[in-house]
């Protein structure tokens, strides 16, 4: 685990969660919301290209990309209050009262800090302050049928940076993120590690405290990446959304043999791969393409859209 990247490990063990694939490094929402565009460095820092649903087709033809052909519109829920999330591997969760004084109205006032250990591996732990919002395209298959458009497919492919290495060339749709003002976040790479914050808390139970906390007061130890809201917007902390890859791929190896990528151990589908419409595809065995798979809760609807896209393009041969 030692050789590990931290921000690797932080994905992983927070996998268990459910509202999509957490954030290690700061990413402010103006740069990463639902309708973007955009890779992940070599340094794993997120590099935005378009924003989809803050441009008028107008302004996008413009600028050279093919509009969608229709509005993204997004669904927020606001307001959701979180309890401390961690990892399952996180199993020994203490508490210490320090000093501290009553304040007329609340329930409970004090100055605690909490220490985080695993029962076996690593383990990670996400402090959100505050309420969280979420927003999710209303309609994932709008923006995925726009990066397909063989116009925008090649303005998004000339953006790669030169010394992204072919195998981390990824270009990620977001669909949906979860943002905060404010938040804490850590990793504990073996059962030895330990992370401890010290906080100045109101709330009846501090197992569960969210939006009623202050954290990060002087004293906790240098394990924790804080982050707070600033003028790129609130800090996005889990993400979904389509990844294409890039590749070159022989034609007459994906069809008509279209389906379910390679399977995991535990039988689920890993991947999905299917070949996108691209110039030249044609009169080239040979052609540069991305291949798309999913990383969110809604794979049903996109494996459907992507089998319709498959069976046109197997009707056209």
């Amino acid at each position: 685990m030692a050789a590990d990247r931290l921000d690797e490990v932080y994905i992983e063990q927070l996998r268990n969660q459910g509202e999509g694939r957490a954030l290690y490094l700061k990413v402010g929402e103006n740069h990463m919301k639902p309708g973007t565009c955009g890779y992940f460095t070599e340094t794993r820092q997120w590099r935005p290209i378009v924003h989809l649903g803050d441009a008028e087709p107008s302004e996008l033809a413009a600028e050279g990309w093919d509009p969608p052909t229709d509005a993204l519109r997004i669904v927020s829920q606001d307001g959701i209050e979180w309890p401390i999330k961690y990892s399952a591997s996180v199993t020994d969760i203490s508490t210490a009262v320090e000093a501290g004084a009553s304040v007329p109205g609340a329930p409970v006032l004090g100055k605690f800090s909490m220490s985080f250990r695993t029962g076996r591996g690593a383990g990670a732990v996400l402090l959100s302050e505050g309420v969280v919002n979420s927003h999710q395209l209303e309609r994932d298959s709008l923006a995925y049928q726009w990066v397909k458009k063989p116009r925008n497919m090649q303005k998004l492919l000339a953006d790669w940076e030169t010394e992204l290495s072919e195998e981390r060339r990824t270009l990620w749709l977001i669909t949906s993120t979860y943002v905060v003002d404010s938040c804490a976040l850590a990793v504990l790479r073996s059962e030895t590690s330990c992370a401890r914050i010290g906080m100045d808390i109101q709330t009846v139970n501090v197992a569960q405290a969210s939006a009623s906390a202050s954290w990060w007061r002087q004293g906790s130890d240098q394990t924790w990446n804080k982050y707070k809201k600033t003028d790129t917007g609130p800090v996005v902390v889990f993400m979904s959304g389509v990844a294409f890859r890039t590749g070159r791929f022989r034609t007459s190896k994906l069809f008509p043999n279209v389906g379910q990528g390679p399977k995991t151990r535990a039988g689920s589908s890993k991947s999905l791969h299917y070949p996108l419409n691209s110039a030249g595809a044609e009169d080239d065995p040979w052609v540069a393409d991305i291949i798309p798979y999913y990383d969110g809760e809604r794979a049903g609807e996109l494996r459907k859209l992507l089998d319709d896209l498959a069976n046109e393009k197997a009707s056209q041969r």
